[in-house]
């Protein structure tokens, strides 16, 4: 996904389709995935880094399955369109909650798995956005913009 503008917009047309903001896990959070009698809903999504810097934003909303929720995560491009207008990079993931060596709760992204892009095109339904494939014909990428230069 490739976001131009602010990230507010975004954040409230998503959470007004059930999307929800989970803030940056803490060490207690950390702690909290050993706990086995905590809902799936309740355990935190770690965050994931690009370039060594974790997420700006984390959307998440519940899955179709249990234990599986789809996420948007997005993070500060390392440039500007001309006009100042910041720019955002992200990803729509498929996770499912696991439980490796029978200790920590952990939430895994399902590669390949589109769900989480279609639910997010569909929330976007309407909104100045477009899907487009990579030059290098990979994965799609939503290109949306929040603010009018």
């Amino acid at each position: 996904m490739q976001v131009a503008g602010p990230l507010g917009p975004l954040r409230e047309r998503l959470e007004a389709q059930g999307w929800r903001v989970q803030p940056q896990a803490d060490w207690l959070d950390t702690v909290r995935l050993l706990d086995r009698d905590r809902p799936a809903r309740e355990q935190v999504v770690l965050p994931a880094t690009l370039d060594t810097r974790a997420e700006t934003l984390l959307l998440l909303r519940d899955g179709a399955r249990p234990g599986e929720r789809f996420a948007l995560r997005l993070w500060p491009a390392p440039a500007a369109l001309d006009d100042g207008t910041p720019l955002w990079i992200g990803t729509a993931q498929v996770m499912t909650l696991a439980r490796p060596f029978d200790a920590a709760a952990l939430w895994r992204p399902e590669l390949g798995d589109r769900r989480a892009f279609d639910a997010l095109r569909r929330a976007l339904d309407g909104a100045e956005a477009v899907e487009d494939r990579r030059a290098d014909g990979g994965m799609p990428v939503l290109r949306v913009r929040t603010a009018t230069p």
